[in-house]
Formats: C-alpha cells, structure tokens, sequence
C-alpha cells in the first residue's frame, strides 16, 4: 500500500482520560500504521475545545463524550454540525463521590437530607452543590439517576456545576462542593486524601452504559471514508487490547507519560485492577473497553443516551429521535 501523504491524515482529538486509553495505545503501539492509516493524535484541553475544533474543521475525528455528537448534530448550543458514531470506544467508567461529612446512609432518611440542605446551607452559605464535567456527558445522566433515586425532594435545593475532572478532589477537600460524578481515578484519589468517598458507580446506576465515543463529521465521512474505517479498525484493535488484564502494566505506563492525566503509573493501575460489584455482586473492572458487544454502536443505546439527557434537562426545546448518528455498518457490518 502506498505511503499516505499528509494532506489524508486524519487529525484525531481527545482529552487525557484513562477511557481515551485506545486512542493513546493504537498510537503507542503503532496500530494506526498497521491498517495502513496517518493519523495526528491532538491532546486537547477539554470538551468545549473538541467541540469547537470539531465545528470549525480543525479536527477530522475525536474521542469524545456521548452526549457532545448529538449537541453538534442538532445544532444544541453550538453551531450545527452533522456527526456520525462508527465506534464507541469504552463504557462504565464513573463513579459518584460525596463529602466525607456526609454518609451514604444518611441520605435514605428524607428528614436528615432536609436536615442536612439546611445545615451546610449555613454553614458554607450556599446551595447543596455538585459537580460533573459536561452537561452532554454519562456523568449528568448518572449522577440525576443518582439524584433522583436519593434527593428527588430536593432538586430544587441543588446546585449543578461544571468543571475539569482533574479539579474534583480539591474542591471537594476544599468545601467548594459537596460531591460529584467523573471518570476515575478522581473519586479514588478524594477517598485517598480522606476528602470525600465513592457512593455509586457506573454500575450502581446503569451498567455497560457508553462513556466515551468515535465521533466523526459527516463532511470527514464524505471525503476520508476509507481512512476512518482504517482508523476505526486500529482503535478498535486498541480497545482489545485495553481490556485484556496481562496488559495493565503497559497500558498504565503508557497514560502516565500524559502529563495532563496528572496522576502516576501505580495510581492508574490501581484503578484499572480494582474490582466493583455489579448488580447481581458480581465483581468487574469499572472500566470496560471491549467484550460483551460494548464497541457497537445501537438504537438501544442511542435511546438510553437520548433518555438520559432529556430527564436530566436537554433536549426539551428540539425534539431528537433516535436513529440519528450511530452508525454500525461502518465497523460492524
């Protein structure tokens, strides 16, 4: 096969998470090479960066959460720009974590909660309040799941905040908020500071549920199919190999050397080799990758993503349907 040249490159976004390990891996270990494919990585800052590059061109492709491609399909906060999903990229992945002042099992008693909104009212003079890192994201659909099942009273009384899933911990530690939803290793590294622990997981409130997507512009689509499909192949080669315990050590030494992760081989490998119950006790790693048919995208999924977001707030103004951007004859035909 003849050498690409760089004007078909594809310019591949994603931010620094350890759910964007294929991306990091099907570059490390030279995969995208493999199924013949150029492929820039482009470590970006956060969410609301992909989602303007995705819009203005300047990426051809990126990891991304799996309520953002919909937003951009839809024109919902941001320029319309139609998307497509060929691949998800992992699922499960999150954990809920709440001060270390407040008990799990003071939240099944309506009168302390109601005791509790008032006192930390008080005593920091503000709502109730906590943190997830986008409103297009699994993390606002578990954490309202969460909400709803031992706050539903008191909706009202909460404040929801966005932020950087790297700043969690210290603002929790802090007393800037009182819990939150992210990806790991943030809930681990509060309970390892004694600011906070983990009440819920991803499996705790909707189990193999996709986290992290491949989306692709339609436009990307149009003229580079070919090499998305080659991309797509490599990643998803990547999430095999992700999954695969004997291959913890390297996968965990190849997302420490991502300064941006801020967080060091051992505690990156302690989060890939601990174990969560599922609902029948089972236990599980949190994070998934590959298995049991979590890379293809579907119209099931699709709605429990839709769903999510409505009862969590979006999409109320524009009605969107299910059988938009998921696309599974393009990977999985």
């Amino acid at each position: 096969m003849p050498a690409l040249t760089n004007q078909n490159a594809l310019k591949l976004g994603y931010v620094p998470l350890i759910d964007s390990a294929p991306i990091l891996v099907a570059e490390h270990l030279g995969y995208f090479e493999e199924a013949g494919v150029e492929v820039s990585l482009s470590e970006e800052v956060g969410w609301a960066t992909v989602r303007d590059k995705l819009i203005h061109g300047e990426l051809d492709a990126a990891s991304t959460l799996i309520g953002l491609p919909y937003a951009l399909h839809n024109g919902v906060g941001c320029y319309e720009t139609k998307m497509s999903i060929p691949l998800i990229i992992s699922a499960n992945g999150n954990v809920i974590s709440l001060t270390k002042e407040i008990s799990k099992e003071q939240l099944n008693n309506d009168d302390e909660v109601s005791r509790i909104l008032n006192e930390r009212a008080a005593k920091y003079n503000r709502k109730w309040t906590f943190a997830t890192v986008s409103r297009y994201s699994a993390h606002l659909i578990l954490l309202f799941q969460w909400l709803n099942k031992y706050l539903k009273n008191h909706i009202a009384e909460i404040e929801l905040v966005f932020i950087p899933p790297q700043l969690a911990p210290d603002l929790l530690a802090q007393g800037m908020i009182d819990g939150f939803c992210t990806g790991e290793p943030w809930g681990s590294l509060s309970e390892k500071t004694g600011a906070g622990h983990i009440v819920a997981t991803s499996y705790d409130c909707s189990a193999s549920h996709p986290e992290k997507v491949l989306s692709v512009p339609q436009r990307t689509l149009q003229h580079q199919e070919g090499n998305v499909v080659a991309m797509g192949n490599a990643i998803q080669k990547a999430c095999a190999f992700c999954n695969a315990p004997e291959n913890i050590d390297t996968l965990a030494e190849i997302l420490s050397q991502r300064p941006a992760l801020k967080a060091s081989p051992d505690d990156i490998k302690e989060c890939l080799t601990k174990r969560y119950a599922n609902s029948c006790g089972k236990l599980h790693p949190l994070h998934k990758f590959s298995g049991e048919d979590i890379n293809n995208p579907s119209a099931e999924k699709e709605k429990w993503v839709l769903q999510g977001l409505k009862e969590a707030g979006l999409f109320r103004k524009k009605i969107i349907d299910t059988g938009q951007i998921m696309n599974p004859d393009l990977l999985f035909k």
